[in-house]
């Protein structure tokens, strides 16, 4: 294999990246980052998830913004520095705030190790304008951001992009050809100097992406961007065994959730992403295997920041098993130990079924995908997608008590310490619960001194499959069960 050295990279950026530890290229970097140095042309590099092109475009802003003779001399369009005003000169536009802090810390680790290291600020909706100023006041001269961020404070003159040398775009597809990002990207495409490169970063590239109305104004004018596929062909990871398991014959969403739990136990998973279509169906889904024991979070673009990003610590702590979330963590989130991703219902396309199950197998590790369908049509759709995709290993797998042999190939190994916390789990999800209440109330200085319990039952609800005798025994042993534990109980009519 190659290392960083053989590529073309500078001295100074090379000894960075040993003092972080990296020293072999992924394939994707490989390629790309040698082209970065011959070509002056804007660049699209295409290229499957979990491959590594984060530190591509990395490398390739901290390498151009050493070159330029002035280094940190930043000036505004006229030639005057404004003290008031940010200059990054490297720009990283991402479409969630997750990305957003995710490739900030790839930015950071690489730029602490230069000498002097290099500020990266994170700018995005899910941070305050003061705390998008401090960072920035730390007189970073790379920021990380969305498109709505990065444009609202080019409007109100607080950044300007006149010392942009490298602008890099990840998950290009949805950044500019998304309706809602379209304003907020012609904002930034009208600021950036004629001279700053451009690059795009996808792993589904879209026909006709190139010259698309919404694209043409982000390139240089005159430049013809140079494609770098790498691998591209194989859509879908030929380390990933992906089964489809038929659930048509479901009818209720509680039997849909039993099926989807049966599955869950019998591929084990280290950890799993369970993809659904909405947040009212993800925080059921999450909600019900919670339930049976599985230790879950979930994610949706409805929860702030705060409350998604914490969840996502929970999870990669290895505090939950599970973690539920609609399309808001299919593009571009790392998170290494997830062995297993589920859709829970066909997803909207192609491109969206790829990057969700993107989200295990990172860098090469072994995985499982399955995708449950709820009707004959979807089942179809999917096996036209697996066949599109190349799927090397797509199977069916109609039955949760019977793996398929290939799922065995399919299981990464653990560290010892990662094993013993899956044990921990795994107990916890499995042993009998004797007291599943706690024994007292909250204590008053407790956050969750205040708990609301609503239990709701009607016709409407087709989630709870309980006769009206049963429920009302259930209901009663409840209470019973919380006024024994000094829980204050109000019943409330209608």
């Amino acid at each position: 294999r190659q290392s960083f050295d053989e590529l073309g990279l500078s001295t100074r950026v090379v000894d960075a990246l040993h003092r972080v530890g990296m020293r072999q290229p992924t394939r994707v970097q490989a390629v790309a980052i040698p082209r970065i140095g011959r070509s002056d042309s804007d660049l699209i590099i295409q290229a499957r998830n979990g491959t590594g092109k984060t530190l591509v475009f990395a490398l390739a802003g901290v390498e151009r913004m050493l070159e330029e003779a002035d280094g940190h001399a930043h000036t505004s369009a006229d030639g005057c520095r404004n003290e008031l005003v940010a200059y990054p000169e490297i720009l990283v536009v991402v479409p969630t705030a997750e990305l957003a802090v995710q490739h900030a810390a790839v930015v950071n680790a690489l730029g602490s190790a230069l000498v002097p290291p290099l500020q990266t600020a994170v700018l995005s909706g899910a941070t305050s304008i003061d705390t998008a100023l401090q960072a920035l006041g730390t007189d970073a001269r790379a920021a990380v951001g969305s498109p709505g961020r990065l444009a609202h404070l080019l409007r109100l003159g607080l950044l300007s992009a006149a010392a942009v040398v490298t602008v890099a775009v990840d998950e290009a597809d949805v950044v500019c050809l998304t309706s809602s990002f379209r304003d907020d990207m012609a904002t930034l495409a009208a600021a950036l100097p004629a001279s700053a490169r451009r690059m795009f970063f996808t792993a589904t590239l879209p026909d006709g992406f190139v010259s698309s109305p919404h694209v043409a104004p982000l390139l240089r004018k005159g430049s013809s961007p140079e494609i770098v596929a790498v691998d591209a062909e194989q859509l879908a990871l030929e380390h990933m065994a992906q089964f489809h398991a038929d659930a048509s014959a479901c009818r209720k969403p509680r039997q849909r959730k039993n099926l989807l739990e049966s599955y869950l136990a019998a591929l084990d998973p280290h950890q799993a992403v369970v993809f659904a279509s909405s947040h009212a169906l993800a925080a059921s889904v999450a909600n019900a295997l919670s339930d049976c024991g599985w230790a879950t979070e979930m994610i949706s673009g409805k929860l702030a920041f705060e409350e998604r990003n914490a969840a996502l610590e929970r999870f990669r702590e290895y505090n939950a098993q599970i973690l539920v979330a609609t399309d808001v963590l299919a593009r571009g989130i790392s998170i290494d130990r997830v062995s297993v991703v589920v859709n829970y219902g066909l997803p909207a396309s192609l491109a969206t079924y790829l990057h969700r199950i993107g989200r295990s197998g990172r860098a090469g590790a072994r995985a499982a995908a399955l995708t449950l369908t709820f009707s004959a049509n979807d089942g179809a759709t999917l096996q036209d997608w697996a066949q599109a995709a190349g799927a090397p290993h797509f199977a069916a797998w109609p039955d949760p008590a019977t793996p398929p042999p290939a799922l065995v190939d399919f299981v990464p190994p653990l560290t010892d310490s990662e094993a013993a916390i899956k044990a921990a789990h795994t107990v916890a999800r499995t042993a009998p619960v004797s007291n599943p209440l706690p024994l007292s109330p909250p204590h008053p200085s407790s956050p969750l001194a205040v708990e609301t319990l609503l239990i709701c039952h009607g016709d409407s609800d087709d989630e709870l499959d309980l006769s009206e005798a049963d429920y009302s025994t259930s209901f009663t042993r409840l209470v019973g069960e919380l006024v024994a534990r000094s829980w204050h109980t109000k019943p409330l009519q209608g």
